[in-house]
């Protein structure tokens, strides 16, 4: 018989496109303030579509060659038209977006990508180079299409093998059954031994594909007893195994798995009740799903390079970005749908002559083009030098903080005696400067040396994690490791007797209470200049990081940027600064030398990267820690 149109089919499009979208956006919602996906299976939608296609292509294959009107050359011109020119115009749309907002590096892996997309390869790119439910998947605007090239290996091999069974005479009904098993068996075991291989090839999947083509077969054949097309029980409890896996499964579930069986058999009992008139199908050729079924390609093709995009330019989109970046996409894909999708698939409207000129002239200037953004590395010459510089910036901070000898960084390997290999130019002529802190105490070296070197020896005495504390009760809550290297530098500072002390770390209101007592301590033998050095500003992630991000929006690096972060830093401050007075201490405050007071700080020093004032989150680089002893008037 041949096909009919059926609209719940497109329903059904419907909700795998929509799963699939909530997915990616990555929707939440709080209950009992604790946050959840909307959709942790949302995935699933792909598998939905799997069963569809499998279906319909081998539907339309078994109803050409009953005709004996079915033609190799027919089916795939048919197919190139249904898939080729929206995807060719989504990947241009992404090489061109990812020379305006991407760094060389992400568009050499886009070009790359977008190769292997236009030669249905794009499965095995993403393998060798992605983790699909890793976190950098979301800024790879082209990783959903790793889900066409399995499909159109699926319509490489089967279309023919397909008709080679028939001429044969080999039951299609046996074969399908066979891959169906196999297939399963493969991706059961994929799933435990070899997950991501498992979860990007046809031999994972094509049991999916089959499941449809065996339906196909049964409907075309009429084989089945009639009454079962039309058992409402079934189609409830179909609707049933679709639902539920969206809600229960997430990216820890083994997948493509015997578990995906409720998805793909819920899936194909829908298409397989072909006369039913009930409450499901009713729901499924709804207008408004049929209307997404009918752009449900488009859509698919283009949610996810306009969400990666979106993460591009802002990395933590709130759920307004993400509602944004749907309706975007959707209205992306209406137009695709009835400018590009439908013209091209029209024979009439576009002739075959001028589709194979047009598509295959598209086909080389895209490859062409991702062949040589490749090449080029990513086309660097776009940015500035300060720009590339800052790609490239990689901080040498062990040198910098002299980590081995006069700044600890690995504890568990130490003995009891401590920076015995911490060589100090012991110049009888010149005064000493004693640095104690943890990682922020060694951060200050370089602009302590550039503001003192000149008259002072410098004692640098910081251990990673281990901020200056000596009392007891605080003591308690440290490792024993750090107990013994403050109480190693406390004894050393009151045998030494340097002339001026600084105090650093990464402070919190509760160390002021310490802080009282390491000054009463050190006055009581002495001790009076005495330098506290406030708190830093903290960024909420790598300064690096942020300003190539601002670029990619402003395309320049801003000197200033305010930061979430920023508030309760200036806040800590004043008690600290506060604090300081009280107590009669030399006090340097990083956030009055680097910040305004609208919460922005200052992000660099100079045009080089190593001007940029932190290389993580609170960091200071060389630069920034010269910039900031030289502002500070002691």
């Amino acid at each position: 018989m041949n096909f009919k149109y059926r609209p719940e089919i497109d329903g059904l499009r419907a909700i795998a496109i929509i799963s699939v979208v909530i997915y990616h956006a990555g929707f939440k919602i709080i209950l009992n303030n604790i946050e959840y996906d909307l959709l942790p299976g949302g995935y699933l939608g792909v598998d939905i579509f799997y069963v569809i296609s499998g279906y319909l292509i081998t539907h339309l294959i078994l109803d050409n060659i009953k005709n004996h009107t079915f033609s190799f050359f027919d089916f795939y011109e048919r197919r190139a038209r249904r898939l080729l020119p929206a995807l060719f115009v989504v990947i241009l749309f992404s090489v061109l977006a990812g020379y305006i907002l991407m760094l060389p590096m992400q568009l050499k892996n886009l070009a790359g990508s977008a190769i292997s997309s236009l030669i249905f390869l794009s499965n095995f790119w993403f393998f060798f180079t992605d983790n699909y439910f890793g976190d950098s998947s979301n800024f790879k605007p082209l990783l959903h299409t790793w889900s066409l090239s399995i499909e159109e290996q699926f319509y490489l091999i089967f279309p023919p093998a397909l008709y080679f069974l028939l001429h044969k005479k080999i039951k299609i009904s046996f074969f399908c059954m066979l891959l169906i098993i196999c297939s399963l068996i493969f991706s059961q075991f994929g799933s435990i031994y070899f997950k991501d291989f498992n979860f990007y090839n046809l031999i994972s999947r094509i049991w999916e594909l089959a499941f449809g083509s065996l339906i196909a077969y049964y409907h075309v054949e009429n084989k089945i007893n009639k009454n079962l097309y039309n058992n409402r029980f079934l189609m409830i409890i179909a609707a049933i195994f679709i639902l539920i896996p969206f809600f229960t499964f997430n990216k820890f579930t083994p997948h493509p798995s015997l578990l995906t069986i409720f998805t793909v058999l819920g899936t194909g009992i829908i298409i397989f009740c072909k006369n039913n008139n009930g409450i499901i199908k009713n729901f499924l050729s709804s207008k408004v799903l049929v209307s997404i079924g009918l752009i449900s390609y488009s859509l698919y093709l283009w949610h996810y390079p306009v969400l990666a995009f979106k993460r591009i330019k802002s990395q933590n989109l709130s759920e307004f970005d993400k509602l944004e970046a749907v309706f975007l996409a959707l209205v992306f894909s209406i137009i695709s749908f009835f400018f590009i999708e439908k013209p091209f698939r029209n024979k009439k409207f576009i002739g075959r002559n001028f589709f194979l000129t047009s598509i295959i002239s598209f086909f080389l200037i895209l490859t062409l083009t991702c062949i040589y953004i490749t090449k080029s590395n990513g086309l660097p010459k776009r940015y500035s030098t300060e720009v590339l510089s800052l790609v490239d910036f990689n901080y040498e901070y062990k040198s910098v903080y002299q980590s081995g000898t006069c700044h600890i960084e690995n504890k568990i390997s130490l003995k009891n005696i401590f920076f015995e290999n911490c060589n100090v130019d012991k110049n009888n002529n010149k005064k000493n400067i004693y640095i104690w802190g943890d990682s922020l105490g060694a951060h200050l070296y370089p602009g302590i040396l550039y503001k003192y070197g000149e008259n002072y020896n410098i004692w640098q005495r910081t251990t990673n994690a281990c901020k200056p504390t000596i009392s007891k009760k605080f003591l308690d809550n440290l490792k024993q490791d750090c107990i013994s290297i403050n109480q190693f530098i406390l004894n050393e500072i009151l045998k030494t007797k340097p002339d001026k002390i600084f105090l650093s770390g990464f402070w919190v209101r509760e160390d002021l209470n310490e802080i009282k007592l390491i000054i009463e301590k050190l006055k009581n033998n002495n001790f009076n200049q005495i330098y506290l050095f406030g708190p830093s500003p903290r960024w909420h992630d790598p300064l690096p990081k942020i300003l190539l991000k601002k670029f990619r929006l402003l395309r320049k690096i801003p000197e200033y940027l305010p930061d979430k972060n920023h508030k309760s830093s200036f806040i800590l401050d004043q008690e600290f600064y506060k604090f300081a007075q009280k107590n009669d201490l030399k006090y340097i405050s990083p956030m009055k030398i680097l910040c305004k007071k609208n919460y922005t700080c200052l992000t660099k020093v100079g045009d080089s990267a190593a001007s940029i004032t932190n290389w993580d989150e609170n960091h200071f680089t060389k630069k920034a820690s010269i910039f900031i002893f030289n502002e500070f008037i002691d």
